[in-house]
């Protein structure tokens, strides 16, 4: 955007510059030096840009600036030429960069910029024709590049949630979960809070698909994704790590906190089964922030472990670490297969 902003604000002022030194761009002096001080303007604009701080707001009070002066422009030019034309720079951008209602008042701007600038300029003979002109042509301009823009941001974002998001279950995957993760557990370490993470794996995912087969495999997933998503709040992170694998990093939650979210977890995915035949359970690995696991490797390593530990000790249970390995039973439900 700043790139951009310096490109076209230099480019005016070298514009408005080859129309100083000779008659045949400018055939008064008033008009020359009109068009040396629009030239002195957009340098400044440009140096603006290249001096401060990029924010919003003093971009588009640049821009709407810059708008002015081609007002001016518009005013002192003898002949006024293709000048009106150059109100498709200020415009062309805003309509990339800014959002609709800026882009509106812009545009309102500059419509009244040309009308006015046309209307004292005293040398232009065919002021309603070429102020339609320009009305015309930069506003359908303005508005296909607007669309365009908002249509390629609206791409831009949903690419960005498919290559973050699981296809089956909706939830985030692995690659858009671990820096998640990370930001909760240093906001975690900036505020004193506690933050954990809860493993989730189907037990006998395998011969629960070669039993009931891959569409029922796939509803299994889904289903447990919906208990989890359900359970969570807005600040969690549910992800699916793939295969039969889920994760959850709960906002604030200490150890007790993440083994009564597991519980409900499994009192949900009990309800959300009801009588259906193809039952299955789940079990759960739980570990929360501490001295000994304080990232992301290490507190996902640490829910892997009780995670494997809930699994040998019988399936269907929740395993922790507090100091040993702990193991309680997680669902009443019997063990898938």
């Amino acid at each position: 955007m700043r790139r951009t902003a310096v490109a076209l604000f230099w480019a005016g002022a070298l514009t408005c510059a080859g129309g100083v030194g000779t008659k045949l761009h400018q055939t008064t002096a008033f008009s020359r030096e009109g068009q040396a001080g629009c030239a002195a303007a957009f340098l400044l604009c440009g140096l603006v840009f290249v001096a401060s701080p990029l924010r919003r707001a003093l971009i588009e009070a640049v821009v709407l600036a810059s708008i002015v002066v081609l007002g001016v422009l518009m005013t002192v030019s003898d002949p006024v030429g293709m000048g009106p034309l150059f109100y498709l720079w200020p415009m062309v951008y805003a309509a990339y960069f800014f959002p609709p209602r800026v882009v509106i008042a812009m545009f309102v701007v500059t419509t009244i910029s040309l009308g006015v600038g046309l209307g004292l300029n005293a040398h232009e003979p065919l002021k309603a024709d070429t102020f339609a002109g320009v009305f015309s042509s930069v506003g359908l301009m303005v508005a296909l590049v607007a669309v365009m823009s908002r249509r390629e941001e609206r791409l831009q974002a949903e690419l960005a949630r498919m290559a973050d998001t699981d296809p089956l279950t909706g939830l985030l995957n692995r690659r858009a979960f671990n820096p998640r993760f990370a930001e909760m557990i240093e906001a975690a370490k900036r505020r004193g809070r506690s933050v954990s993470v809860v493993s989730f794996d189907i037990d006998h995912f395998k011969r629960y698909n070669d039993r009931h087969g891959h569409p029922a495999g796939d509803a299994a997933l889904q289903r447990l994704a919906a208990v989890l998503r359900s359970q969570s709040r807005h600040e969690d992170a549910v992800a699916r790590f793939g295969g039969e694998e889920f994760v959850v990093a709960l906002s604030g939650a200490d150890l007790a906190a993440a083994r009564a979210y597991a519980g409900r977890v499994a009192v949900g995915l009990q309800e959300e089964l009801g009588m259906t035949e193809a039952r299955f359970s789940a079990s759960a690995g739980v570990s929360a922030l501490g001295l000994a696991v304080d990232s992301v490797e290490s507190l996902l390593s640490r829910a892997d472990q009780a995670l494997y530990g809930a699994k040998n000790a019988g399936r269907a249970r929740t395993g922790w670490w507090d100091g040993e390995l702990h193991v309680e039973v997680l669902s009443a439900l019997p063990a898938a297969g």
